[in-house]
């Protein structure tokens, strides 16, 4: 996966429209042991789809990535729980620069 952690949990995906040179900062924050991460493909089939991603074993993960590709790009954000039963409530917050 992403992270060094198994995200076994249901997935929740974002899609973001990304500018050439622009950077996305994407901070979740829930009441479960969430993890995010962003992918260059959708559906995820390999590590190297892994833009960035964090899961800290806790709440209160940040990722970020900067588009260099030399066009727009359409990446996903993804918000992923640990286990197949770990799931609840979270706050999204992400921004383009």
């Amino acid at each position: 996966g992403c992270t060094s952690y198994t995200t076994a949990g249901p997935d929740v995906f974002y899609s973001v429209d990304l500018p050439n040179g622009a950077t996305l900062a994407a901070l979740v924050d829930g009441d479960f042991d969430e993890s995010i991460y962003i992918l260059d493909a959708c559906p995820y089939s390999s590590p190297s789809q892994c833009l960035d991603g964090e899961d800290n074993g806790g709440t209160g993960e940040q990722v970020t990535y900067t588009n260099s590709t030399g066009s727009p790009q359409t990446v996903f954000v993804v918000v992923d729980g640990w286990t197949s039963s770990t799931s609840g409530t979270y706050t999204l917050t992400w921004s383009v620069q």
